[in-house]
């Protein structure tokens, strides 16, 4: 029989490093974790979107931001870490 020693949120805590990139007019964020590849956000004719394809946004694809930090917070949240703040 199992018993709840504790139940509360926590905080993920990895580094995180986000950085903007383009060609052809068009930006990308690459996300790193602790120095390894995580994911990428990318500018579509001036919205930022997840998992673009070199074909283009898939059908019912939702807008994740209008600015850069837009994107990078909703990629945040969506993946449950936070912010810590800098001591």
């Amino acid at each position: 029989m199992s018993q709840i020693l504790k139940d509360a949120m926590i905080i993920k805590t990895h580094r995180l490093t986000a950085d903007i990139t383009g060609s052809a007019g068009k930006q990308v964020i690459i996300i790193n974790l602790d120095g390894e590849y995580a994911d990428s956000l990318h500018e579509w004719f001036g919205a930022w979107y997840h998992k673009v394809s070199n074909t283009g946004l898939a059908e019912g694809q939702e807008k994740i931001g209008s600015t850069p930090e837009e994107a990078l917070d909703w990629w945040m949240r969506t993946r449950g870490f936070e912010y810590l703040e800098d001591k």
